[in-house]
């Protein structure tokens, strides 16, 4: 049998090669064939089948691994960085700079090194069809270019996770390696490079007598930012952006600084094998432009308390922030989604600050409680039905290019399937008149409107708005908002006192925690939660006319009121949470 790891739909493959991808004796890895437009159709190809839900005892054993990982590689940059920079910084340091990279690079890796695993234990696999590629095709040049390849699946030519699961089988020396030609039309670099995009830093008003206080990137309400500004007496706006300028480079020889052999063949070494193609330019060649603009930014030395949101791809802010915490400056990131809910920590959790500030009450280290990010009220509204609102369902479509790991969760394509049946069969069993008034709002990262399509065509008068508009400025337009998956908006209906149902499928989630399942029991018992979507239609057909009464009973808001509590947070004095989180 013979392994394809490149998407079969996009022809990458010169004229010769063509023939390859019809031979029946082939196997697809789950993201080489995406391009179906319903979920209805059948692939005339044999896709791997290596996802599984069940309760795998190894996946707390992988999650820790994958840590253990991401230490034992910080370690190692933060050497390298130290030697080529000349400088003689803590690991802490380099983290907080390439921290973001690192963790999404590993974690992403591992996750297609296990399919890999899955795929060689299940299927005889003899022969891999591997594009003869340049290994310097991918480089990326800062943080946001890395991140877009890894998730190139949303775009065409997802070709960077075939070169990594090539230099994996490389690696391992286990298979027959059949070489094919990419076409050559195809312009590859010419599309990797559009893939990226200027590196901005914002340019900041700051006045302040005691530089206490600088926050950037933070999205908080207005109103929070105005109240912290006069509470501690300063002012901090954001005036404009600007682009990184990127004059100069200095030359290393990654070959030389990223030598590395090692027999162990095990996950971290390849990593090492791989690293030289894959370390962001602006951490090496261009990381004197980050010492250069430092030098010349206006924003606030040595500020006692720096808070932000979304540092991620701001490559002068990150070195801003690890200069300072060099010098004594806390770090405060504020979280921008829900969070508290889960039995493992196998998402990319911000370890790189002193202080996360959650919407939910958590008791680990180095977490506070704060009100949400996005959203703030002063006392909680009652609900009042309105007959020209509707209904909006909030639906995810999860990317072609998997980023859970195989053992104990479903794929990416079979948990959109499952938000698809469970929408069809929800719709189905509404009134008519009922059916009308549904919108549906999707929350897409897929490639291919898949899940759009398919809705569209057996409920053709249903209207779909995308990403573009933000929920909670939709939210108050519906009498009531329909859930498939646990996201952001789910908590923010609730947050903010709108009539909310979830239908819940646990094989679509992480793993939950206790506190969590029990606030689902509660749910269900309220009817606020449905494991099957016929009786979450049938129970709106009965209730839709009388949603205030059924929201708005003194049961039911005592229940809501607790799991705000606990998971999202409604302010009662904004002060003393202002002067709370900067604690020591």
């Amino acid at each position: 049998m013979n392994l394809i790891t490149f998407g079969i739909d996009d022809k990458l493959l010169n004229n010769s090669c063509q023939d390859l991808i019809s031979k029946k004796k082939n196997i697809l890895f789950n993201h080489s064939y995406q391009k179906n437009k319903f979920f209805q159709n059948r692939s005339k190809y044999k896709i791997a089948n290596t996802f599984y839900y069940n309760n795998d005892l190894k996946l707390k054993k992988k999650l820790n691994y994958i840590d253990k990982t991401y230490n034992t590689l910080l370690i190692y940059l933060s050497k390298k960085l130290n030697n080529v920079h000349n400088k003689n910084f803590k690991k802490k340091y380099w983290e907080i700079i390439i921290g973001k990279w690192l963790k999404t690079f590993v974690y992403q890796m591992y996750v297609n090194w296990e399919i890999l695993n899955e795929i060689e234990k299940k299927y005889n696999i003899k022969t891999f069809s591997k594009i003869i590629l340049d290994d310097k095709l991918f480089l990326p040049n800062n943080t946001w270019h890395a991140h877009i390849l890894i998730k190139s699946g949303i775009h065409k030519f997802n070709l960077f996770h075939h070169w990594t699961i090539s230099k994996m089988i490389d690696y391992k020396k286990k298979l027959k390696i059949n070489h094919v030609e990419l076409n050559k039309n195809l312009k590859l670099k010419k599309h990797i490079v559009k893939l990226d995009k200027s590196v901005k830093f914002e340019n900041v008003f700051y006045k302040s007598i005691d530089e206490k206080i600088f926050y950037y990137l933070w999205d908080v309400p207005k109103i929070i930012k105005l109240e912290l500004m006069k509470h501690f007496r300063f002012i901090n706006l954001k005036v404009n952006e600007k682009n990184l300028e990127l004059n100069q480079t200095n030359y290393f020889d990654r070959d030389d600084i990223f030598a590395y052999q090692d027999k162990s063949k095990n996950f971290a070494s390849f990593l090492k094998s791989i690293i030289k193609y894959t370390f962001p330019k602006i951490f090496l060649e261009d990381f004197i432009n980050l010492e250069l603009a430092y030098k010349k930014i206006k924003w606030p030395k040595k500020p006692k308390y720096i808070l932000t949101t979304y540092p991620y791809y701001d490559e002068l802010f990150k070195f801003y922030c690890a200069e300072n915490y060099r010098t004594g400056s806390k770090l405060i990131i504020t979280q921008h989604g829900y969070d508290n809910i889960f039995k493992y920590d196998d998402w990319f959790v911000n370890k790189m600050f002193d202080t996360q500030l959650t919407w939910g009450r958590n008791k680990k280290k180095r977490l506070k409680s704060f009100l949400f990010t996005k959203n703030y009220v002063k006392n909680k509204t009652l609900f009042r039905f309105k007959k020209s609102n509707k209904v909006i369902l909030l639906l995810y479509s999860f990317n072609e290019m998997e980023d859970r790991l195989p053992q104990g969760n479903l794929d990416n394509f079979s948990i959109n399937k499952n938000i698809f049946l469970f929408t069809r069969e929800y719709l189905i069993n509404l009134k008519k008149d009922l059916l009308n008034k549904n919108d549906i709002k999707i929350l897409q990262q897929t490639r291919y409107p898949i899940l759009k399509n398919s809705i569209k065509k057996e409920f053709k008068k249903i209207k779909f708005m995308g990403m573009e508009k933000i929920f909670k400025k939709v939210i108050f337009n519906y009498n009531l908002s329909v859930h498939f998956f646990i996201g952001t908006p789910f908590f923010e209906s609730i947050y903010l006192n709108r009539p909310t149902i979830l239908i819940f499928e646990k094989k679509n989630h992480l793993r939950l925690n206790k506190k969590f399942k029990y606030f689902l029991k509660k749910f269900r018992e309220n009817q606020i939660c449905f494991s099957s979507p016929r009786d979450a239609a049938n129970f709106i057909n009965k209730n839709y006319e009388v949603l205030d009464d059924w929201w708005n009973s003194p049961k039911k808001q005592k229940i809501i009121d607790e799991f705000c509590h606990y998971f999202c947070i409604r302010s009662k004095n904004l002060k003393d949470e202002l002067n709370n989180f900067l604690k020591n």
